[in-house]
């Protein structure tokens, strides 16, 4: 575990609870093999064009946002390249092919994801040649998100959102997701939390929490339903939309199902947005995680339909995790029931039990890309590198 005092959900929370004896901690050893091998996969996976690829109709295709991923996990692995690393600047070299006027990085199919993951990578290779672009990215993203300068009030339901960003449509329909991602960019490219784009994220981020105290909306979607706002206190994916499906709600409504992986990036976001523990929808949110504490799946979806619906974005879920809790500062997970997870050795120990024998991580229910073993591996490396923080 890491130095100093364990601050845990319970503790967030103010819920005094036992504290049953933790699980053995992996050995550290094993873990940093473990992320070197990993590592060692994506490095084989390199493009000659210094881009990692998917295939699309049987052809394989250099993706500038898995680029920027990729690397930024490569980076944060275990003994961390040298500046003049070979494959290192060949992606460098490729992002920077990719980027734009406007300064965004991308192919000008996706330009926040695309930007938001390729800046991240850029940041970590802290080349001072790259300051330039790093600062036109960040000043991209920063246009890019649903605000006044799109004409957008905080009464609207999209404000303070960020999408995909096709070109020709600026801004798509924002989603949790990408807003994450964004978010991901910015704090790369040195904003610091409690921002003021920051702060406008939070009207988004509270239009898609399950908390019908601070989350009034009502959205019809496109079957026609009337979707409202439940009170579990999990994420969802869009504002009235959620990955995860819909349950009945009341007077012939319905209500977007809350999932962990979104609750996780609600969660991150009103960390980066300055809120206390004591804010409602902070510990709305907690008591959601704290209560659907598993590694086991993602937990959310409807698994008596689908047994393996839960298996959808795993190590998505796992990313995304261990980004919002290190974020926190949260080393704990204590559970309704009383047990405490620490969750870094927990994470560490669960990934590794999933690593492939040559060294990637995969996940078979192909649903996100996740199915890329690359995507797969970077989302597993860089959640690693959250977890080795505990471990000794």
């Amino acid at each position: 575990m890491s130095p100093g005092p364990i601050r845990s959900v319970a503790v967030l929370l103010g819920v005094l609870a036992g504290s049953p004896a933790l699980a053995q901690v992996p050995d550290a050893a094993a873990v940093r093999g473990a992320s070197l091998r990993g590592v060692e996969f994506l490095r084989k996976a390199q493009d000659a064009s210094g881009a990692w690829t998917v295939t699309i109709q049987g052809k394989k295709e250099p993706q500038t946002g898995l680029t920027g991923l990729v690397l930024l996990a490569i980076l944060e692995g275990p003994g961390r390249p040298a500046a003049d690393d070979p494959q290192v600047r060949k992606a460098v070299e490729f992002l920077k092919k990719q980027v734009r006027e406007d300064g965004s990085i991308s192919a000008g199919t996706l330009l926040n994801y695309e930007t938001s993951a390729a800046l991240q990578g850029l940041a970590a290779a802290g080349d001072q040649e790259l300051k330039p672009l790093i600062e036109k990215a960040r000043d991209f993203l920063l246009k890019h998100q649903a605000d006044e300068g799109e004409k957008y009030t905080p009464k609207d339901r999209h404000y303070g959102g960020a999408g995909y960003g096709n070109q020709g449509n600026a801004l798509r329909v924002p989603d949790m997701s990408n807003l994450s991602l964004w978010a991901e960019g910015l704090r790369a490219a040195g904003v610091p939390k409690g921002h003021e784009s920051f702060k406008k994220a939070l009207y988004f981020l509270e239009r898609c929490q399950n908390h019908s105290e601070t989350n009034q909306e009502r959205v019809e979607d496109a079957q026609k339903r009337i979707v409202v706002s439940g009170n579990d206190g999990g994420g969802v994916y869009a504002v009235g939309d959620s990955k995860a499906g819909f349950d009945p709600g009341p007077e012939g409504t319905v209500v977007a199902r809350s999932y962990g992986s979104m609750t996780y990036a609600l969660f991150k976001g009103y960390v980066y947005g300055g809120l206390g523990r004591d804010d409602p929808r902070v510990k709305a949110a907690l008591q959601w995680l704290s209560g659907h504490w598993t590694l086991d799946e993602n937990p959310g979806f409807d698994t008596a339909r689908d047994p393996e619906a839960g298996q959808q974005g795993l190590f998505y879920y796992y990313w995304t995790m261990a980004q919002a809790l290190d974020a926190a500062g949260v080393d704990e997970i204590t559970t309704p029931a009383g047990e405490t997870h620490s969750w870094r050795p927990a994470l560490a120990g669960k990934l590794l039990s999933l690593q492939r024998p040559d060294g990637s991580w995969k996940n078979e229910k192909d649903r996100w890309y996740e199915a890329n073993a690359e995507l797969a591996t970077a989302y597993a490396l860089q959640a690693l590198a959250r977890c080795r923080k505990g471990l000794k």
